[in-house]
């Protein structure tokens, strides 16, 4: 997963059940996370916060400053896919 918000977004990670340190991400940051089983993400901006999975562009997570919490892993990764 590639992390690239749109606008400046904080972002908290847990991956594979490590939690990673939250950080805001500026507008033109990148954060790469790669995980075996599952990521759990929450943003502070549903939608600033642009990314994806495998090479491929993700739906956003939500509406525009919504704060969201998303669990993808193998079962669900391509329903957060564009079609």
């Amino acid at each position: 997963m590639v992390i690239a918000p749109q606008s400046d977004c904080w972002v908290s990670l847990t991956i594979d059940g490590q939690k990673a340190p939250s950080e805001l991400l500026m507008s033109g940051q990148r954060r790469e996370v790669r995980a075996v089983k599952e990521i759990v993400i929450t943003v502070g901006d549903g939608a600033a916060c642009a990314y994806t999975l495998n090479g491929v562009t993700g739906r956003p997570f939500g509406a525009p400053r919504e704060v969201v919490t998303r669990r993808i892993n193998l079962d669900n990764y391509r329903t957060f896919l564009m079609p």
